[in-house]
């Protein structure tokens, strides 16, 4: 297994990634309608991405083929800017391999290297393998949005997670 930046020659792969991953779990925030994105406009996201000093995409490669990624933005408003949030995803017949530790620890480091000191994120409170997973890698639940999430005609509430890197706080 290979936890590296993605690359433009990534797009196809990073495109047929996101297919399978919606069609496989109702967790992430998009629909399958909503991913329908083609190779070019995934190509034209990455290059926007390797542009900016904010954001960065990880993904995870098994044997020439991707199994997941971490996207992490930081904040750019002063009074935030020590923080930044992330999704993350890993195909379900690749959980339990250490490829979602990988991933975190991967953008954690180069987080930790832009001096960030605060890691936050959501995550459906009916999650409840993801929420062991992030209380495993450091996070604390801080809040609860209330129906936050619709779906499948039914209301969901998302928690509130967080980490905060020791030696970095100011």
């Amino acid at each position: 297994m290979i936890i590296r930046p993605i690359t433009i020659d990534d797009a196809k792969d990073f495109v047929l990634l996101n297919k399978k991953l919606v069609q496989e779990t109702e967790f992430l925030l998009m629909t399958p309608e909503e991913t329908s994105i083609s190779t070019q406009q995934q190509k034209e996201k990455i290059t926007d991405l390797k542009n900016s000093t904010n954001r960065m995409i990880f993904v995870a490669e098994d044997d020439g083929t991707l199994t997941g990624f971490l996207g992490t933005t930081i904040f750019t408003p002063q009074k935030m800017n020590h923080t930044a949030n992330f999704v993350m995803a890993v195909l379900a017949k690749n959980k339990k391999r250490g490829i979602g530790t990988a991933l975190l620890q991967a953008a954690e480091n180069w987080l930790q290297k832009k001096n960030i000191s605060r890691l936050e994120m959501t995550v459906m409170a009916h999650n409840i393998p993801a929420i062991a997973f992030y209380q495993k890698n450091g996070f604390v639940k801080e809040g609860v949005r209330k129906q936050a999430i619709a779906m499948n005609d039914q209301r969901y509430d998302e928690l509130y997670m967080a980490k905060i890197f020791p030696n970095t706080q100011s």
